[in-house]
């Protein structure tokens, strides 16, 4: 909410009438004490954060108060309370959203005013109250006035003469402040990580602040205040004040600094920004803290650490937080900790019962919320010990999810289709996700094969072939399309992936052995395969062959006859000390065996006595020939001769069945 909205609605408008008047008794100088008088009655109205007072919009700034302003910003005039007082009191009339208030900011610029409330806020002798007032107020013009006055605060634009010394800028020295906590008024640090934190909302301007060198400020600032000794030190009208708004933006300006930006990320985590996150979220203080830094933790997971681990005990009650918000920014730091915290961060959501935590919110009507979510499950169902629960509390979430009829992203059906693939590779799920999804889970799961990436179906086919039911249903719903997809591919990966699936059918279940060997090209689809350069393509083809030949002598004579035994030459030579190159040398064995078995003179027998058999017919016919010749010429007194027909003898190549 920007100070001018706040204002309204609170009610916080100031009298014209008094505000003169103030001006009046602040730039009297030869009274003191009514000087210091009106200072208290301003520090008290006007100091706390909270009080964003301002005047109406038809409150004008002529010349007379221009003069007033300019002689009260003059810090070797002025005792520290009339300076602060002064500059809170000039703050009032920048705030508002109407021509009034654009009027008088207008005025306020040209009189030069931003420029000595940064040279106020660079001058440490002047004391704390005036800088924290100085700050304040570049840090509330920046805020509400747009990007033109964030980038003001940033210093742009910039001298137009690059030999020129750069100025002081409010962000140069906001920062400046952050990176020298040590000793620091709670009120300075505030104002300016509010200031900073402000700008930092325009990403453009972000690579501003970090010229500035931010980063290192942020760093030692974050872990300077983030802990249990600073908020010991800090009296109770600081704590009123500044807590817990300080955490707050703590947090959201290392979500901003870190939002896509790797190399930020890393620097924060070496400075320890991500174990100040943490102290955060362990805090009692208000909800919108907490969302803030789950935001800035969620950002900061890069790698496995011990504190990223220790946090997540910390993280996982917000998974069931009644605010969306938070159970969406919870999850994402889940998330973001199992898919890069590596076996250690996996194993400590399973010890503290996070699965039931992430399931719940599977079917999330919130997109953002249910991707975490799946992202998560997936992750943690790479485990052998996680797949039993989670498919006890998500397999028919699942399911649903894969259904046609209600269509969601494709994101969410790969996800989903990915925690089925890894909860199969236990055979007791494998089997309940068979049975439970039936024929129609395979139908969906090979309509998926042109609507999505064809690997992730095809890995959850592969995974369930466990028993005979299921391999059934997906050699009768799919098979034709599985050996479409194998043989009209471009992608190793895809052909892969497939062959990996026949592979499994063949030996898991004789009927697809016998049908399969049936399928148009499939004989030499494969024989191809074994010599191809993709290693668990060329181990699918082979096992395939191995098993076909190691379970009937007559298909070993067909592979014979298809030159397979050079095909398998390939992986014998190439590995020959490998389950590969072993396995193929026993397919070329079985296969040499086979074809020697064939009796040769037995074949050669059989066309001799087919040949003599066809002699015999050949001279029984032409003796009936010469037999009806003379029958004919004693009839007619004519003899004729029979032409002789000059037949080549039938032979045919002998086929092993």
């Amino acid at each position: 909410m920007s100070a001018s909205a706040s204002n309204i609605q609170k009610g916080l408008w100031l009298e014209k009438a008094q505000v003169k008047t103030w001006l009046s008794d602040l730039a009297t100088r030869a009274n003191a004490q009514l000087q210091e008088r009106t200072a208290a009655q301003l520090l008290q109205l006007l100091r706390p954060p909270a009080n964003v007072s301002a005047v109406p919009d038809d409150f004008e700034i002529r010349k007379v108060e221009v003069m007033k302003i300019l002689l009260l910003l003059r810090a070797d005039l002025h005792a520290e309370s009339v300076l602060e007082a002064s500059i809170l009191l000039v703050a009032c009339f920048a705030r508002g959203t109407g021509r009034g208030a654009t009027a008088r900011m207008l005025a306020l610029t040209t009189a030069e005013v931003h420029d000595r409330l940064v040279r106020i806020a660079a001058d440490s002798g002047v004391g704390p109250g005036p800088r924290a007032a100085a700050l304040r107020f570049l840090a509330e013009t920046a805020a509400g006035g747009g990007r033109e006055a964030a980038e003001a605060f940033c210093g742009l634009p910039k001298p137009v003469d690059p030999k020129a010394l750069a100025p002081a800028t409010a962000a140069s020295e906001a920062i400046r402040a952050l990176s020298e906590p040590d000793g620091a008024a709670p009120g300075v640090l505030f104002w300016a990580l509010e200031g900073i934190t402000d700008v930092s909302t325009h990403p453009l301007l972000r690579a501003v602040l970090l010229e500035n060198n931010v980063l290192p400020a942020l760093g030692t600032f974050a872990a300077h205040v983030c802990n249990d000794e600073y908020l010991k030190r800090l009296t109770i009208v600081d704590s009123e004040y500044y807590i817990p708004r300080l955490y707050q933006s703590t947090a959201r300006l290392i979500k901003h600094m870190t939002a896509h930006a790797q190399d930020n990320k890393k620097f924060l985590v070496v400075k320890g920004a991500h174990a100040a996150m943490k102290w955060v979220l362990k805090r009692p203080e208000m909800d919108d803290v907490k969302l803030e830094a789950l935001h800035a933790f969620a950002n900061l997971v890069i790698e496995p650490s011990s504190t990223l681990d220790s946090a997540i005990p910390t993280i996982l009650p917000y998974l069931a937080h009644p605010s969306a918000p938070h159970v969406e920014a919870a999850l994402r730091s889940i998330r973001n900790v199992l898919v890069l915290g590596g076996p250690a961060a996996q194993t400590v959501v399973l010890t503290h019962d996070g699965i039931a935590l992430i399931i719940r919110h599977l079917s999330s009507t919130n997109a953002e919320t249910q991707l975490h979510a799946l992202v998560s499950t997936q992750t943690l169902s790479v485990l052998p010990n996680s797949r039993a629960p989670i498919a006890t509390a998500s397999i028919s979430v699942l399911l649903s999810l894969l259904n046609p009829e209600f269509p969601v992203g494709q994101r969410v059906v790969e996800h989903a289709m990915g925690i089925l693939t890894n909860l199969a590779l236990t055979d007791t799920v494998a089997q309940v996700i068979g049975e439970s999804g039936g024929e129609a889970l395979i139908a969906r799961v090979f309509h998926f094969l042109t609507t999505a990436d064809p690997t992730v179906p095809l890995s959850l086919l592969r995974n369930l072939c466990i028993d005979s039911p299921t391999c059934l249903a997906i050699t009768s719903v799919g098979s034709a399309r599985l050996f479409s997809l194998m043989f009209t591919t471009r992608s190793a990966e895809v052909r892969r992936d497939a062959m990996s699936v026949v592979r499994n059918l063949i030996l898991q279940n004789a009927y697809c052995r016998a049908q399969f060997w049936k399928v148009a090209g499939f004989l030499d689809e494969l024989i191809v395969d074994v010599t191809a350069h993709e290693r668990e393509l060329q181990l699918y083809a082979v096992e395939i062959v191995w098993c076909y030949v190691a379970s009937s002598p007559q298909r070993a004579r067909v592979f014979a006859d298809m030159d397979a035994m050079n095909a398998l030459l390939l992986p014998i030579e190439r590995e020959p000390e490998t389950p590969l190159g072993q396995l193929a040398g026993r397919c070329f064995a079985a296969i040499k065996e086979a074809a020697a078995s064939v009796d040769v003179w037995a074949g050669i027998l059989a066309e001799w006595q087919e040949a003599d058999k066809m002699l015999v017919e050949e001279r029984k016919r032409r003796r009936r020939a010469k037999s009806s010749a003379k029958r004919q010429t004693s009839r007619h007194g004519r003899k004729t001769v029979a032409g002789k027909k000059h037949e080549k003898r039938q032979t045919s190549a002998v086929h092993v069945p």
